[in-house]
């Protein structure tokens, strides 16, 4: 749960950050409208409580500021207006933002976890690619378990779109590959465009489980016997078995009936 649980925080390393802005954006605006008001009003108690109104009730500020308004100067008035509708923005953008991103985070972090906690006798896909995107819909299909691993959040993002649970993080790592619960996977697939980290793949998911059967990507037919020197069960070069269902395709249709 550990390695789960800091797999997820990298992943929303980014998502934090903007949380972490927006609270302070949120906290500086509002004791800054907390002290202006209470210079007009000469009462804390009141303007805090006109301030957090506003900020996160739905009537907000503007219902609970007409006594006030009415004993302001008119360029104390007009400094207040914009000061209310810029409350509004901040209200709307800030913290509606804020508690969105909260709330989205608490969601993906109870469903996500538990999920892979779960997972035993799947397998575990390494790079999303088209290739990846037809085998994890035939293992859908079979029903299944299988997590995929894809570093490139655009590409995980596609991923996630179509259903599939994504761990954003690079599968050469133990700790990445242990998140996906490798120890409990049958088979672990390297299905990347690049053979150096297909192949640092495979010596990384030998060494923390030497029984799983191991299937790889080449795309340099002189790279295939190191991977399987490193543990890989089978090595396929996608354009070769395409070229070669072609072939045979068109064999079969120029056979004589």
């Amino acid at each position: 749960m550990k390695n789960q649980g800091n797999s997820f925080l990298n992943e929303t390393t980014l998502t934090f950050r903007i949380i972490i802005i927006l609270a302070i954006t949120a906290i500086f605006y509002a004791l800054f409208m907390i002290l202006f008001l209470t210079k007009l009003i000469n009462n804390e108690y009141l303007s805090s409580y006109y301030v957090i109104g506003s900020l996160f009730d739905t009537t907000g500020i503007e219902s609970k500021i007409g006594g006030i308004a009415m004993s302001l100067s008119q360029g104390q008035f007009i400094f207040l207006s914009a000061l209310l509708a810029l409350t509004g923005i901040i209200k709307i953008i800030v913290v509606g933002i804020l508690i969105g991103t909260i709330t989205s985070i608490i969601y993906k972090l109870s469903i996500s976890l538990p999920s892979i906690k779960k997972l035993n006798n799947h397998v575990i896909i390494c790079g999303y690619s088209d290739l990846s995107e037809t085998i994890a819909k035939e293992l859908t299909t079979k029903k299944r378990k299988f997590i995929i691993i894809e570093n490139n959040p655009v590409t995980a993002e596609t991923a996630e779109e179509e259903g599939f649970r994504v761990i954003k993080n690079d599968f050469t790592k133990d700790e990445i590959l242990d998140s996906a619960k490798i120890k409990n996977a049958t088979e672990i697939l390297f299905l990347t465009k690049n053979d150096y980290n297909n192949l640092l793949g495979i010596i990384t998911a030998k060494h923390l489980n030497n029984n799983i059967k191991i299937i790889t990507r080449s795309n340099d037919i002189h790279i295939m016997n190191k991977m399987k020197r490193a543990g890989a069960s089978l090595c396929i070069i996608p354009e070769i078995l395409t070229g070669a269902e072609i072939g045979n395709i068109l064999v079969s249709l120029s056979k004589p009936t």
